[in-house]
């Protein structure tokens, strides 16, 4: 049965499935992303095991010549969409997005449909989909319909933008890197402070311009002040502008109707955070030695290298500001739980600074299993070392420095004990160690399986004098 959509938006991808997974419709906008995801014909998967791959499209998938045309053409015609919705009814929706023979829930995604049918209430989650121009990062929407007799689900999934599985300045498709994608997702449609937070070289900034380019600020300017002066005079000044024989515009007007990125909020004077205070509350603010009011219209992000909870910022950042700071706090997480995706990011980057050129697979095997103190910068400064020092169109084993792995180890995150010492001095250094590995105390002290007050002791005592 063929189940019509003729309440969903056209240019929404959208499609109606039962319980069973099975497509039952789908609008022209679906068909239009995922033609060219690989489909089965009927009953060939019934006895499949477990992950085995499903057929491509071209493969015998599309059996006449309109649905074949379909796979070809970059805006299929009516015979094309007829064709299509018949092969693609009847199939299972995580065959034909995910080119998985089983449910995404068996095979390390969550499942929207086994949510639904397990509250009854609509469902919400963020996948890598197969569509014909490649993997994208979607948002899919699941709400129950009583549009007939049996238990039916209309799903619409939406594309991220900004975020490219495979491709792009901002890639990769492990469950870290999709929860973060999820989180801008969600946060990107309201108005909102974010708060950034993660290690050095994560990409804090490349999320904000994402988190800008998904948002309905997209079209206005996206200012970042990369480095915070020292006094609160100066901060001011360039934040807000000033009047008189200096008279000049402000960041914050400079980024009217779009997004202000604010790297590093924690080095903001303390002198100049009640101010700011007052126009994150009010959405206004005056230039220096002016006393005209005038509106501010931008949506502040934030970054940190820690959440914010620590000694530190509590001493340092007072407790208002702090609260707006931390108004939507997002972890931007490190290469190293990110390993999945080196493979990926690799490939993009040579793709966009070294095109013609690639890493053989031994090579990208070894960077994957490397440790980063700087993380996505790192990563990268070593592939442009390796391009530069080899003259093949592919880099190989044999063209590595001999030192580059050895030096990386001595950055990386590697506790060693090379003598035997006293567990106390021991247990000391590698609070230490931890600490500068994961600076987020809370966290941190979860790793360790402490309470944080024993953790600021340990790290106290570390300090002391003496030691």
């Amino acid at each position: 049965m063929t189940v019509h959509l003729p309440l969903l938006s056209a240019s929404v991808p959208a499609i109606i499935i039962g319980d069973d997974y099975r497509i039952r419709g789908a609008n022209d906008a679906y068909l239009h992303a995922y033609v060219d995801a690989p489909v089965r014909e009927a009953g060939d998967g019934a006895d499949r095991p477990k992950n085995a791959p499903v057929r491509e499209a071209g493969d015998g998938a599309f059996s006449d010549s309109a649905a074949r045309r379909a796979k070809t053409s970059p805006s299929l015609d009516a015979d094309a969409l007829r064709a299509a919705q018949a092969m693609i009814v009847g199939r299972h929706c995580y065959e034909v997005s995910h080119r998985f023979s089983s449910p995404c829930d068996e095979n390390g995604e969550s499942c929207p449909l086994r949510a639904a049918r397990r509250t009854g209430a609509p469902s919400r989650v963020f996948h890598v989909h197969h569509h014909r121009d490649g993997e994208e990062h979607v948002d899919v929407l699941l709400r129950p319909t009583s549009a007939s007799g049996e238990p039916l689900y209309i799903e619409e999934i939406q594309v991220i933008k900004g975020v490219r599985a495979a491709r792009g300045d901002f890639t990769g498709k492990g469950p870290a890197f999709r929860k973060l994608v999820g989180m801008l997702r969600r946060v990107a449609s309201s108005d909102v402070p974010v708060l950034l937070h993660g290690g050095p070289g994560t990409g804090k900034a490349t999320a904000a311009r994402v988190l800008h380019h998904a948002s309905r600020r997209a079209a206005g300017p996206f200012v970042a002040m990369r480095s915070v002066p020292p006094t609160a005079e100066e901060f001011d000044r360039i934040l807000y502008g000033s009047e008189g024989g200096e008279r000049r515009m402000g960041t914050l007007e400079n980024a009217r109707g779009g997004t202000l990125f604010l790297e590093d909020v924690a080095s903001v004077p303390p002198a100049s955070q009640t101010r700011l205070l007052k126009t994150l509350e009010e959405g206004t603010f005056r230039r220096e030695k002016s006393s005209e009011v005038r509106r501010s219209d931008v949506r502040f992000l934030f970054s940190a290298q820690t959440d914010l909870r620590d000694a530190d910022a509590l001493r340092t950042m007072k407790g208002g500001f702090l609260a707006h700071v931390r108004s939507f706090p997002i972890r931007v997480p490190s290469l190293a739980e990110r390993r999945e995706d080196i493979p990926a990011i690799c490939a993009a980057y040579i793709a966009q600074r070294w095109p013609g050129r690639s890493l053989h697979l031994d090579v990208v095997r070894r960077l994957a299993s490397a440790d980063y103190r700087a993380n996505v910068t790192e990563l990268i400064l070593v592939i442009d070392r390796l391009m530069i020092l080899s003259d093949s169109a592919q880099v190989c084993a044999s063209d590595l420095p001999e030192d580059l792995f050895d030096a990386m180890a001595e950055l990386g995150p590697v506790f060693r004990v090379v003598a035997v010492a006293p567990l106390a001095d021991v247990e000391a250094n590698y609070v230490t160690w931890a600490a500068q590995q994961q600076p987020e105390r809370r966290a941190l002290a979860q790793e360790l399986g402490v309470s944080e007050r024993t953790l600021y002791r340990l790290l106290a005592a570390k300090r002391r004098p003496g030691d």
